[in-house]
């Protein structure tokens, strides 16, 4: 007596319904070892991370953000910048010498040439005697002029670089916390770390979730992601 054996339809269909199960069986013993959502959100925990190969320490970020950091600083108050404010200051409180060529306007007239002669009451431009009082007050001290360019180029560019540096580094914790989530890191019990291992810690049963809300960082715009 010849035996009948099952077509190969359906012993194909057999078999993918044998994997169908124990794919969904897997799924859900994964899903189970997984933080649930509440968790999930709370925590800010991006489970996309844990396919990642290597995560970069905590200290190599602190160092990326501060170098991030200074070249923000050095890109906004640029060496360009400082020609322009120091442009500005020799125009505000000029220095002049004989052989300068020079432009003032005198009672409402404009007198342009070459200063030939420094006098103690007037000043002698291409034939023209001008009033010393006339030119701007640092106009023949030297030193009381470089003073005051040194100020004005203090105030206006070096001050408000370090000015804009203080206020970097009052943001870098929040800077340092951003960039530690863009790189796979939840902030738990504390301390930075690894998505991995805060889901190791879910799988442990050793979770335990925190009186204090994690490091709210999102409303801050100053985004770095390496």
């Amino acid at each position: 007596m010849k035996r009948k054996f099952r077509t190969a339809p359906r012993l194909f269909a057999s078999c993918a319904i044998v994997v169908a199960v124990l794919a969904t069986s897997y799924a859900a013993v994964a899903d189970e070892e997984m933080p649930p959502p509440e968790i999930l959100k709370k925590y800010k925990i991006d489970l996309r991370h844990l396919s990642k190969q290597e995560y970069l320490s905590v200290m190599r970020v602190e160092h990326l953000v501060d170098r991030k950091i200074e070249a923000s600083v050095k890109e906004k108050f640029s060496d360009n910048l400082l020609v322009q404010v120091e442009t500005e200051a020799k125009k505000l409180y000029p220095y002049y010498e004989v052989g300068d060529v020079v432009q003032i306007t005198v009672r409402g007239r404009t007198v342009k040439g070459t200063i030939s002669h420094i006098g103690g009451r007037f000043i002698r431009v291409d034939g023209i005697k001008v009033h010393r009082d006339d030119f701007p007050f640092t106009a023949f001290k030297k030193d009381k002029a470089k003073k005051f360019q040194e100020k004005y180029i203090d105030r206006k560019f070096y001050g408000k670089r370090d000015e804009y540096r203080d206020f970097l580094a009052e943001k870098r914790e929040k800077m340092i916390g951003k960039s530690l989530r863009n790189n796979g890191y939840v902030f738990f019990e504390g301390d930075w770390l690894t998505t991995k291992h805060v889901v190791d810690i879910w799988r442990s049963g050793e979770f335990q979730e925190q009186a204090q809300q994690p490091m709210d960082d999102d409303e801050f715009d100053f985004d770095f992601d390496f």
